[in-house]
């Protein structure tokens, strides 16, 4: 299911170069890189072994039927400018969660006024003015009492 404009280099980050990092460093230096927190050793390695897994971490045992009976409504929001969890991959995803109500928001970036999103930037404070209402409206349940017909048209 994981593909992505940039599979080669993304196969030799998950196989060498984060493990190697993470041990070398104690943790990976993600920070640096300006992705992200900084990911203890452990945390690191085990990202990298379930992204070279097909289900990615429902690979391991138990954890489809884990999650196939989980029950509760689900946000899910995705970009076309993401290009690592791409469209296809990210719906594979939400198949694992069978009796959950989903709701899945796939966006350009430019519908919210935004050049680039990628596969971090929702997370990333100065988006907060443009897209965090998404997670906050659907937490309050107030997209549909103002008329609209999905979560995304509460964007505007």
């Amino acid at each position: 299911h994981y593909t992505c404009a940039r599979k080669p280099l993304s196969r030799l980050l998950e196989m060498f170069a984060i493990p190697a990092a993470a041990v070398a460093c104690g943790y990976l230096p993600t920070k640096r890189l300006g992705l992200f927190e900084n990911l203890p050793r452990d945390a690191a390695r085990e990202w990298a072994f379930f992204s070279r897994q097909r289900d990615y971490f429902f690979s391991l045992p138990g954890y489809k039927e884990r999650y196939r009976d989980f029950k509760t409504d689900i946000l899910a929001v995705s970009f076309t400018d993401d290009e690592y969890s791409v469209e296809p991959a990210f719906s594979s995803l939400l198949n694992f969660f069978p009796r959950c109500k989903i709701e899945h928001v796939h966006l350009a970036p430019d519908r919210v006024g935004l050049k680039r999103v990628g596969h971090m930037g929702f997370f990333r404070a100065k988006n907060k003015e443009k897209l965090w209402n998404l997670v906050g409206n659907f937490l309050l349940g107030t997209t549909k009492d103002k008329g609209n017909k999905n979560i995304a048209d509460s964007l505007g």
